[in-house]
C-alpha cells in the first residue's frame, strides 16, 4: 500500500498544491489584538523565562501594544522581499529601534495576493484580511505580499488612515544561502535523487504553512515545475523581479550587510523610511539585545553571512550538477543586485548536465527597471 498508493501520490505533488479549497471561510480575518513582541517567530523562546521577555516593541518588555479593530490601514513601513532573506529579524530590529508596534505575515496572504495581482480579487480584500495581522501596525513586512508592492504604492496615500505613501523596503539575500535556508527550514533533503517528496523525506507539517505551498506553486505563475528546491530557486527569481523591475520604489536591504553591522544597517533603514524622529539613544542598545537573541546558537548568524564564508557551505550542500542548474537560474540576477557568487563561474563553465540530464530551471527573462510603471485599472 505504501509504495503503490503513498510514494505516488507524493511523488505526484498534488496533494500539497490543493488549488481550490483556499476559497470560504479560511480567508476570514484573524482576531490580532496585540501586536507582535519581541519573542514573535524567534525559536526556543516559549518559555516563561527566555531573555526575548526583555525586549520591547513599543510596550512593556515582553508586551505587544493592544488594539482593537482599525478599518483604515495604519502601516507607514512594509518590508517585502523573499521568503528566508531574513525579513523578520529586520522588522524586529527595526521596531526595536524605532519602539513602533509590528504586525507580520498574513496567514491568508499568499492566496489572496495572487487573486488580486490577477484582477481575480479587489485589493481590498487584501487590506482587510490581512489588517489585524499586518495593516493595523506601523511596521510591518510579509514575503507573500511581495507581489502587490507595485499596486500598494499607488493607492496608499489615498486609503491609509495617515495618508502618507507608504515606505517599502526590500530584504535580499544571497540567492544560494536563501535556497538552503528554505529547504533546510522545512526538513527537506538538500540534494535528493530526485526532488519530490517522499515517506523518507516530508516537509515538517508545522511549518509548510500554506504561504509556502503556494511559494512552491510556480504553476501557478505560468512556470513549469521539475522539484521542490527547484521551486525555491524559481520562487526567489519571481521576488526579485519585482525589485528589478522597480528598484526606484524600494530600500533595499541586503541582510549580509545587516548581520555584519546591524546597527549601521537598521539606523540607515531608519532615516531611509522617513522615521528619523524615532531613533533615540535607546535604539542602538534594543538593537543589539535584538540581534544576540537571533544569534546566540550560531544557527544562522554571522559565519553564514558573507559570500566567502557560505560559499563552502553552500558547496557542500548540492552535487555538481543542481550547483550549475542554480547559477544558470540566478547568475545575472545575483550580479544586478550586487552578489559576485564567485563559485558560478565555475560552476556555469562545466555547462548545463545535457540532453539526457535534468531539464535547466524554468525562470523567465531578466526584466529591465525601465519596465517598471505605475500600475493601472486597479480594483480597490
Amino acid at each position: 500500500f505504501l509504495d503503490e498508493v503513498w510514494e505516488v501520490l507524493l511523488a505526484s505533488n498534488r496533494w500539497w498544491l490543493g488549488r481550490g479549497v483556499w476559497h470560504g471561510s479560511l480567508l476570514l480575518p484573524a482576531s490580532v489584538p496585540v501586536s507582535a513582541t519581541a519573542c514573535w517567530g524567534l525559536p526556543g523562546a516559549a518559555t516563561d523565562t527566555h531573555l526575548c521577555r526583555l525586549g520591547r516593541r513599543g510596550a512593556e518588555p515582553g508586551a505587544g501594544v493592544a488594539r482593537g479593530l482599525r478599518r483604515l490601514p495604519q502601516t507607514r513601513v512594509l518590508g517585502l522581499g523573499p521568503m528566508k532573506a531574513g525579513s523578520t529579524v529586520v522588522l524586529h530590529a527595526l521596531s526595536a529601534a524605532t519602539q513602533l508596534p509590528m504586525g507580520m505575515d498574513c496567514a491568508a496572504a499568499g492566496a489572496l495576493a495572487r487573486l488580486a495581482e490577477r484582477r481575480e480579487a479587489p485589493l481590498w480584500e487584501v487590506l482587510e484580511t490581512c489588517s489585524e495581522e499586518v495593516f493595523k501596525w506601523e511596521l510591518a513586512k510579509d514575503p507573500a505580499m511581495t507581489r502587490l508592492a507595485g499596486d500598494f504604492a499607488e493607492v496608499w496615500p489615498a486609503l491609509a488612515h495617515h495618508g502618507r505613501p507608504l515606505q517599502l523596503y526590500f530584504v535580499v539575500r544571497s540567492p544560494l544561502d536563501c535556497v538552503r535556508s528554505f529547504v533546510r527550514h522545512l526538513d527537506l533533503h538538500l540534494d535528493p535523487p530526485s526532488q519530490r517528496f517522499a515517506l523518507e523525506n516530508l516537509p515538517r507539517a508545522s511549518l509548510f504553512t500554506r504561504p509556502k505551498q503556494l511559494a512552491w506553486d510556480v504553476e501557478g505563475e505560468g512556470l513549469r515545475y521539475t522539484g521542490y528546491v527547484d521551486a525555491a530557486v524559481q520562487r526567489w527569481v519571481l521576488d526579485v523581479d519585482v525589485y528589478l523591475r522597480c528598484p526606484g520604489r524600494f530600500h533595499l536591504v541586503w541582510y549580509e550587510d545587516f548581520v555584519a553591522d546591524p546597527l549601521a544597517t537598521v539606523e540607515a533603514l531608519v532615516r531611509a523610511v522617513g522615521l528619523a524622529e524615532f531613533w533615540s539613544a535607546a535604539s542602538e542598545d534594543e538593537i543589539r539585545h535584538t540581534v544576540s537573541l537571533w544569534y546566540q546558537n550560531g544557527s544562522t548568524g554571522p559565519q553564514h553571512s558573507s559570500e566567502e564564508a557560505s560559499a563552502g557551505v553552500w558547496a557542500g550542500a548540492f552535487g555538481p550538477a543542481l550547483r550549475v542548474r542554480i547559477c544558470e537560474a540566478v547568475f545575472e540576477r545575483a550580479r544586478l543586485l550586487g552578489y559576485e557568487l564567485s563559485m558560478c563561474p565555475a560552476a556555469l563553465a562545466i555547462g548545463s548536465v545535457g540532453p539526457t540530464g535534468p531539464p535547466q530551471i524554468d525562470v523567465p527573462s531578466v526584466p529591465r527597471a525601465e519596465e517598471c510603471r505605475a500600475a493601472s485599472g486597479r480594483r480597490v
